[in-house]
């Protein structure tokens, strides 16, 4: 067994987690986010304004589920644009949608596969856990 030092555990730093500069994001045909400049460090905040403000359509964005349709973002220190890889930005993201779906038809083994897909565990690694499950 290895011990895991500090230096591996520690947070990783940012000068801001969520940087934007003019951003602007699309909710179908409509404009929902335009001009947006924004800087937020880790941590936790709040998102607040009323229905139709643009605030789910600036979360999906963020979470790079839908691309801006102009301005800059960066997120954890990554500029998030055509030629960004999406897949290791996601990796330091976590989000949950206001409306997230599961799946009722599978079993306890199906979705503890799924989830360990979704973050990328080796196969062998789940073929072992769900065997002696």
């Amino acid at each position: 067994m290895r011990t895991v030092t500090a230096a591996e555990t520690a947070p990783t730093t940012y000068p801001w987690a969520v940087h934007t500069e003019g951003l602007r994001v699309r909710a179908g045909r409509h404009l929902a986010v335009d001009g947006l400049d924004l800087a937020l460090g880790t941590g936790v905040h709040g998102l607040l304004g009323p229905n139709g403000a643009g605030k789910t359509t600036l979360m999906r964005a963020l979470a790079t589920v839908i691309k801006p349709a102009g301005g800059r973002l960066s997120l954890l220190g990554e500029d998030v644009d055509a030629r960004a890889d999406l897949r290791r930005v996601r990796r330091g993201l976590g989000y949950l949608p206001q409306q997230f779906g599961f799946y009722p038809r599978f079993t306890v083994r199906e979705f503890v596969e799924y989830m360990a897909w979704l973050k990328e565990m080796p196969k062998s690694v789940v073929a072992g856990a769900v065997q002696r499950a």
